[in-house]
């Protein structure tokens, strides 16, 4: 390890200490020595600066005694940030423990650092693919030195290892410095402060990371851009009802925090030296030129969107969806894995722990299709009525859980280890999960069937879209939890995609999966559908963003880059819409039945300009009114009825794009929308029913009915608090 080491030095610019040379450079691991440049002594001030604050980083072996102790041997590399400010020491040690949180989720260090930077940094330099990698571990001695500890058996062997772990190391002990920072404005105990101040040290330490990642690899930004770039991160990370609050610690904290950044980077710099002490100046120098311009650069932003700000639907209508949903997750008792003891999962694949309980709530209740405690006499589907949980349904309604003021995280986690569940225990083994799944009971336990413990099947199809979209539930769930389970189901989500719809003809894309023909519905006449949807490409492209965001692996962007590639070339000459998809050759494109989903769903997972073009049409071309229902249907085809779902669609446009004229259309959606919880028909108070009356014509061969749905419902719940399920949450 020790040579290998001083070759990395070399290659990455460094100067190897004295002493070194070809049989090694010592005993440890780590052999250079800036602590007596540095000069930090405990629970005081810094010594060799004059900052209050300050970075410094060296070898256990030379570190001093108190800081020594933080270490497991001689040879590992500890970076340190001391921080002399009053302020926020609560907060620091909070910040400090919820890296431990992660840590036990299974996470590595850097790729805490990574996600940190992809949730709230400004997105312009991300982390690649091939980015190291390391582990280590952080520690607050005295309340003012944050630690982090890198073993010398982690050290990497490649040239640019030490570039990398030291723009990952600068970026978390600077957010985490940021965050102490950020409470001097505040009065002792603001309730504001906290999730303010959060947000800031997440956005800073991003920048740190991107900006010093961009510098090593010579890749130069001028400061007006990083400003921008920086004031977008800032203010999309605390929009909503922090917007006021955050404006006003604009006003006193933004110029001088990032002054403050710079001195640290720079005097950061000059006591490593070579190359280190270049990027940091020239990252410091970058600072600078933020400090002078950060305030009045957010200021302006934020006004802006405060400006334009879209109110959200009312607490209690959202409050009441919620309890809809609850409701139907706990309709039916849950399944024990334990109770079958049958045929165990594949080996080779991950499982979920088998003390949890599982089940799937009921999509449709009531009217047309029954089992909502009322005779029903035209329901096809007898007293019980349609026994079945669609797996679209459950991903919306996971993601639906994960947002906003009506967020309950339990009921989100125990849904998504259903799902895992289903994908675990599939006869497939291959990461499969079903269009749907029978809620009562989950799992069999007769072996009559299936294999005893096998997920009850409804329908046995794998679409590529229902696929992306458990894909995005898991990684909701993974970002919100930090449980590695959820991250690995969504990467066999994505393996299974890239495995059965990777398509290259036309525009590429992907197909749209397999469907089962048999007659008996069991799967024996699994069949691969060679046509692309604009709909399933839009939701792969929108889960494989995420993937890159939060595993750091730049070949998901660039899948993800695949399937928008395809999305835009669906758009219509006129660029007013976008078309369905293609035929069965993957080329021709199919004009028939232009669905809303598509023309929404766009603008939700890129934000696009363009897209914003497509949901306005939407809006006007699908525009339904039924009696004192108003909104959109599911396509050209049907306008005579309101599709509750593609409607609180089209009010995530509006929250989300908070254009001119967007809060007036969103009223109007959740005036609808309210007034459907209470007298649309089969309406219960609180859930949505599908449409506004029986039968609604897809174009596509469905019907939808007014009967309560668990998609429309937790749609709404999305929407009228701002959410999109199409970008993760910062």
């Amino acid at each position: 390890m020790a040579v290998t080491l001083a070759l990395a030095l070399v290659m990455a610019g460094f100067t190897p200490p004295a002493g070194a040379n070809a049989e090694g450079i010592g005993s440890t691991a780590c052999q250079f020595d800036n602590w007596a440049t540095w000069g930090v002594q405990q629970s005081g001030a810094v010594t060799g600066t004059g900052s209050q604050t300050s970075i410094g980083m060296g070898c256990a072996a030379d570190a001093p005694a108190f800081l020594a102790d933080a270490a497991t041997g001689s040879g590992d590399l500890l970076v340190v940030m001391t921080v002399q400010e009053a302020t926020g020491r609560t907060e620091l040690a909070d910040g400090v423990r919820e890296i431990h949180q992660l840590q036990g989720g299974g996470q590595r260090l850097s790729d805490i650092v990574k996600q940190r930077a992809a949730t709230y940094g400004p997105g312009v330099y991300p982390t690649p693919a091939d980015d190291v990698t390391f582990d280590g571990t952080v520690r607050l001695l005295d309340n003012n030195n944050v630690v982090v500890v890198v073993p010398a058996s982690e050290v990497g062997v490649q040239a640019n290892w030490w570039q990398k772990v030291i723009a990952t190391s600068t970026s978390l002990v600077v957010g985490l410095a940021v965050a102490v920072l950020c409470f001097a404005p505040f009065a002792v105990g603001a309730p504001m402060a906290g999730p303010i101040c959060a947000a800031v040290s997440g956005a800073v330490g991003g920048f740190v990371n991107e900006l010093l990642n961009a510098l090593f690899d010579q890749r130069e930004f001028d400061g007006d851009f990083w400003t921008e770039a920086l004031t977008q991160a800032l203010v999309g990370a605390v929009a909503g009802p922090l917007l006021g609050k955050f404006m006003n610690w604009a006003e006193i904290g933004a110029n001088p925090m990032m002054q403050s950044v710079g001195t640290w980077l720079r005097d950061f710099g000059r006591t490593v030296g070579g190359k280190v002490a270049e990027v940091m100046g020239a990252a410091a120098g970058t600072a600078v030129v933020i400090a002078r311009n950060l305030k009045d650069s957010v200021l302006r932003r934020a006004g802006q969107v405060e400006a334009l700000d879209v109110a959200d639907a009312p607490d209690s209508s959202m409050a009441k969806a919620a309890g809809f949903l609850a409701a139907d997750q706990d309709r039916y008792p849950l399944s024990d894995p334990l109770a079958g003891q049958g045929t165990p999962p594949d080996p080779s694949l991950p499982t979920i722990p088998t003390v949890k309980l599982v089940g799937v709530p009921r999509s449709y209740t009531g009217g047309y299709f029954g089992g909502a405690g009322e005779s029903a006499p035209n329901s096809p589907f007898g007293p019980d009525g349609f026994q079945a949980s669609f797996t679209y349904d459950n991903a919306v309604f996971i993601i639906s859980m994960l947002q906003g003021r009506q967020r309950d995280l339990d009921r989100a986690r125990r849904l998504g280890y259903s799902l895992l569940y289903a994908q675990d225990h599939d006869p497939a083994h291959d990461g499969s999960i079903r269009a749907s799944y029978l809620p009562d009971p989950f799992i069999t336990t007769l072996g009559r069937d299936y294999p005893v413990g096998t997920p009850y099947i409804g329908s046995w199809s794998v679409y590529t879209g229902n696929m992306a979209w458990a894909g995005m539930a898991f990684v909701h769930l993974y970002r919100a939890t930090g449980d590695s389970e959820f991250r690995n189901g969504a990467l066999r989500v994505a393996n299974w995609i890239e495995t059965n719809a990777t398509d290259t003809r036309g525009a590429g894309g992907y197909t749209g999966g397999f469907s089962d023909t048999s007659a008996a519905g069991d799967g024996s006449g699994m069949v691969q559908r060679t046509w692309k949807a604009t709909e399933h490409n839009i939701d792969v492209g929108a889960f494989y963003f995420m993937l890159s965001q939060v595993t750091g692996d730049h070949d998901w962007k660039e899948r993800s880059d695949n399937a928008f590639t395809f999305v835009k070339s669906m758009l219509s000459a006129d660029r007013n819409h976008l078309w369905t998809g293609t035929g069965l050759d993957g080329r021709t494109v199919n004009e028939d039945a232009v669905p809303e989903d598509v023309q929404t769903w766009a603008y939700l997972a890129t934000l696009d300009h363009a897209y914003a073009r497509t949901a306005d049409w939407a809006a006007g071309r699908m525009a339904a009114t039924d009696g004192p229902f108003s909104g959109v249907s599911f396509s050209t085809v049907d306008t005579s009825g309101v599709w509750f779902e593609g409607t609180a669609h089209l009010l995530a446009v509006y929250q989300t794009r908070q254009a001119p004229g967007d809060a007036d259309k969103a009223a109007l959606l959740i005036s609808t929308l309210q007034r459907a919880q209470n007298s649309a028909p089969h309406a219960d108070g609180a859930g949505l029913v599908a449409a506004s009356h029986d039968g609604l014509d897809t174009g596509q061969g469905d019907r939808y009915y007014a009967s309560l749905h668990t998609g429309a419902t937790a749609w709404y719940l999305l929407a009228g608090q701002g959410g999109n399920p199409f970008r993760l949450a910062a």
